[in-house]
């Protein structure tokens, strides 16, 4: 059966694993850099959304006009440019190339894997805080929209920071340390908006203000420090917004108008998928930790409303992926890209059950999780081989070869080595066996992308 935790540290009086913060976080940072930056630069750039966001900050720099974006000499309104800014930083750098121009969506990659590392760590333990980093990593969307020159990446980080410094700063009493949680929540929105315009504050106001509003907590309003903080989030995200409806009378209405409410409420840009489009993305995307989604989620909902403050980090983090996922399933244009900021809560949650579920082998859930691993894996790995051998003439099988094979090779790996490791020597070797070998199908799929670049 599906365990439900039953107090605010759910693995009771057990101390704490002693180790150091700073050398978790430098090891990760090492394996972190070595996962997203393996064969970085060996795929060419795909259109139409990589050339677009290769193309506009090498314009910045030839033109020396970093205030007004161009795309092919055209001015392009439809992003703010901080990512282009840290792009044309890294052209200068290091010169155009595939590898410099995937080097902060990578960055950013890390930098959310140790986020959520650190505060898994300081809301829970070490355990969770590290199963939580190894989830986001090693999920396929994730780490594919790591090595991608997309917006995404960015502003999925930022806005994660800016939410996780809010829960870890409501939790400390008034003074220097929440000040400075909540300065970084408001910092982080500042730049997320810079990034990618309205929802860098919008989805991290959605989900706070449903928390408060749900848990009854508007004292909270009163110690955000909303007043400074305003000030910081204007003074990061509203000068460029200035100054470039200055010098560009026509870019108010676009940006505003036609780039934000017309392409949430209406199919002007005729992206339009139906409501229930994110949840097979979600599903498939996040695999192989899908399997434990939905004990995951039994396992952190409060016993009873009555009790939810006692599942207030957990219901916070549950109201977050909840509400991105409804506020880009009712948006009327949808690309794959935007569910990204769904994931870092989903790999806390997910990582919270894993460390309770530790010692726990024997349980029912744990069990039908790893045959579930099994049965996909199989069937997966059968699936693409069929594939491959009676479509070998189709123009994708004659482009990726051999990797065809190696990609099925590795599913059915990754869902019998996870399988008997669980079943020989518990969860922890089932978990260990998961993460290894998703690092060799990610590897595997890393090294075939670059046979469809033509």
């Amino acid at each position: 059966m599906t365990r439900v935790f039953t107090g605010s540290d759910p693995r009771g009086q057990r101390p704490p694993v002693p180790a150091s913060a700073l050398r978790d976080t430098l090891l990760l940072l090492l394996v972190l850099t070595l996962l997203f930056g393996f064969a970085l630069g060996k795929r060419a750039l795909w259109e139409p959304d990589e050339g677009r966001y290769a193309e506009i900050p090498r314009e910045m720099v030839v033109t020396g006009d970093y205030v007004t974006p161009r795309l092919n000499g055209v001015k392009y309104f439809e992003k703010p440019p901080l990512f282009y800014w840290l792009q044309a930083g890294t052209i200068e750098a290091f010169g155009v190339s595939e590898w410099s121009l995937r080097l902060w969506p990578a960055l950013f990659a890390v930098l959310g894997c140790l986020a959520v590392y650190l505060a898994g760590r300081r809301l829970y333990d070490r355990r969770t805080g590290l199963l939580a980093a190894a989830v986001l990593a090693t999920n396929p969307l994730y780490y594919e929209l790591g090595r991608a020159v997309t917006l995404d990446m960015a502003v999925s980080v930022m806005i994660t920071v800016a939410l996780l410094a809010f829960l870890l700063g409501v939790e400390q009493p008034p003074g220097h340390s929440r000040r400075s949680y909540m300065w970084t929540c408001y910092a982080s929105a500042a730049f997320a908006t810079l990034t990618k315009g309205l929802i860098g504050f919008v989805l991290p106001g959605l989900v706070i203000g449903t928390w408060i509003a749900v848990m009854g907590e508007w004292r909270q309003l009163k110690k955000m420090y909303l007043l400074s903080g305003a000030a910081l989030f204007l003074v990061i995200a509203a000068p460029w917004h200035l100054v470039v409806a200055w010098v560009n009378p026509e870019f108010s209405y676009f940006y505003f108008v036609h780039e934000h409410f017309l392409r949430y409420l209406t199919r002007v840009h005729h992206r339009y998928e139906p409501v229930w489009f994110f949840v097979p993305v979600v599903l498939l995307g996040f695999y192989p930790w899908t399997i434990f989604l939905v004990q995951s989620v039994k396992a952190n909902l409060p016993v009873s409303w009555a009790r939810r403050h006692q599942r207030s980090r957990e219901l916070f983090l549950l109201l977050w992926a909840v509400l991105v996922l409804a506020f880009f399933s009712l948006s009327s244009s949808k690309l794959i890209p935007y569910i990204l900021p769904l994931l870092p809560p989903l790999a806390l949650l997910i990582a919270r059950y894993l460390a309770y579920m530790w010692d726990q082998a024997e349980d029912v859930s744990v069990r039908a999780a790893f045959w579930a691993l099994l049965a996909v894996g199989v069937s997966g790995g059968v699936a693409l081989a069929l594939v491959v051998h009676f479509a070998s003439h189709q123009e994708v099988m004659v482009a990726l070869g051999w990797h065809a094979y190696a990609l099925a090779g590795a599913l059915l790996l990754a869902g019998f080595a996870p399988f008997i490791a669980g079943r020989l020597h518990g969860l922890s070797a089932g978990l260990l066996a998961i993460i290894v070998t998703w690092l060799v199908f990610l590897g595997a799929l890393t090294l075939s992308l670059p046979q469809l670049d033509s």
